[in-house]
């Protein structure tokens, strides 16, 4: 546990540092009162040093106090540099770049190819990819590597992980960092389908007055788990290779789209309850709305004349009134009809999206509905089932003909999300296959 020293709003304190925080406690008995006035202050950065890292900083999101005279500092991030250095970029590694990025898949099919291998991976690594897209109107370079496995000397595992490094235009913006990182991390929920991630602390480069390329510190968000942990994923970077470009980028440019869906782990996958629901249903409606034009939206033509008489009807009522509260009505109702038979209710939403992307559906629907299934019926059941715990409060265990029905649903938002990534058809098949085990074409490209 690393222990310091530190000011805070003009208190000496010392503190030790958590992976999610620091405790802190004034030096001066009489300053306790005092830090007591502080405890509102929430999402504010704090910078203090210690004897190896010149300069530290720890965005705190909130002041809890505890009952020995200390002070609970709730972290979101916390850095540690050597110094005042710009960074140029950052290394992940941990469990989930290991399972996504498998060493022995990729040697294996380098083997299976052909491919010779001269590399040293004890001092020297190979260079597999590069992933390049925009973050923050930033130019963002991603590579991905393998080897170096002696690079910490005798504190190394003796095991070949993958590294991605992460490099960028010089920056001091410790926001700027951390907000790319939590888009990397983002990506590779998205890709491994889960919500929890296990990575190492993140190790921060850049230049110094003797090197152009040095190891400046650390930043961590989360705690690393030390433990036995499932190695390979059927969702890996072969199947994504082609289009991990084009994902980081749409994880880059919205921020705002839900994973709180995901299943926490790859063992969670089949566990769902009314709250999961309710977020998947929300996820497909959030789909739909980023491409309204291809799921939402209806042709009127038909109903246009009526609605143009009605229109004209509100409009010369609102004419010949100056209520408020009326002339208020009018604007409401116009605004409710210039909508109707444009937009489509939630049964025809489902019906639509599933009639737009059916063809990636075939051979996965026969393994969701062994025993057959017809479209209208599933909509009408997962809208009503949304309706009844939305609106009547329901809190029960799912039927597992309800969850096999809200298993559609996830496969149906996922689909979409991938679309709307720019995969091909027959790449997102390969993808669902892999994740939700609903078709064998996964199985098919590892053997071939």
């Amino acid at each position: 546990m690393q222990q310091g020293y530190l000011c805070f709003e003009g208190i000496e304190c010392v503190y030790s540092r958590l992976d999610d925080g620091l405790i802190v406690t004034p030096k001066n008995e009489s300053d306790i009162r005092t830090m007591f006035q502080y405890c509102h202050k929430t999402n504010f950065f704090l910078e203090y040093q210690n004897r190896i890292y010149k300069k530290s900083v720890a965005y705190v999101k909130q002041i809890i106090p505890r009952g020995d005279n200390s002070f609970r500092f709730v972290t979101k991030y916390n850095v540690a540099l050597i110094g005042e250095y710009n960074v140029t970029g950052f290394t992940i590694t941990g469990d989930d770049i290991d399972v996504f990025f498998s060493p022995s898949k990729y040697f294996f099919r380098k083997k299976s190819a052909g491919e010779s291998l001269d590399t040293d991976l004890l001092y020297d690594k190979i260079k597999a990819d590069d992933f390049i897209f925009t973050y923050s109107e930033k130019r963002i370079t991603a590579t991905l590597y393998y080897g170096n496995i002696l690079e910490k000397g005798i504190a190394s595992d003796l095991k070949i992980h993958p590294h991605l490094r992460v490099e960028f235009d010089s920056t001091s913006n410790i926001n700027f960092i951390f907000g790319l990182y939590e888009t990397i991390v983002k990506f590779l929920k998205l890709v491994r389908y889960q919500q929890n991630i296990n990575l190492k602390p993140i190790e921060l480069f850049g230049p110094t007055e003797t090197h152009d390329k040095s190891i400046l510190g650390i930043m961590y968000s989360n705690i690393y788990i030390t433990k036995d942990y499932r190695k390979t994923s059927d969702s890996e970077y072969e199947i994504f290779k082609p289009y991990i470009n084009q994902i980081l980028q749409l994880v880059s440019d919205d921020q705002d789209f839900s994973i709180r869906h995901f299943p926490l782990s790859e063992d969670d996958s089949y566990k769902y309850d009314v709250q999961r629901y309710l977020s998947i249903f929300a996820s497909f409606e959030y789909e739909c709305n980023k491409n309204s034009e291809e799921y939402l939206q209806q042709n009127d033509e038909l109903l246009r004349s009526v609605k143009n008489d009605l229109l004209n009807c509100i409009q010369a009522l609102k004419k010949n009134t100056a209520n408020d509260i009326e002339r208020t009505f009018l604007d409401n109702a116009r605004n409710r009809i210039s909508q109707l038979g444009t937009q489509y209710g939630q049964e025809k939403k489902i019906i639509n999206a599933y009639y737009k992307i059916e063809d990636i559906f075939k051979e996965s629907i026969t393994f969701l509905f062994p025993h057959g299934f017809k479209i209208k019926e599933l909509a009408s059941r997962l809208s009503k089932l949304r309706a009844k715990i939305a609106h009547d409060n329901l809190y029960r265990e799912l039927t597992d003909e309800e969850a096999r029905d809200i298993r559609f649903m996830e496969v149906l938002s996922y689909i979409m999300l991938l679309k709307r990534a720019g995969l091909k058809d027959e790449t997102i098949e390969l993808v669902i296959g892999a994740v939700f085990h609903c078709n064998f074409k996964y199985m098919d490209f590892y053997k071939n």
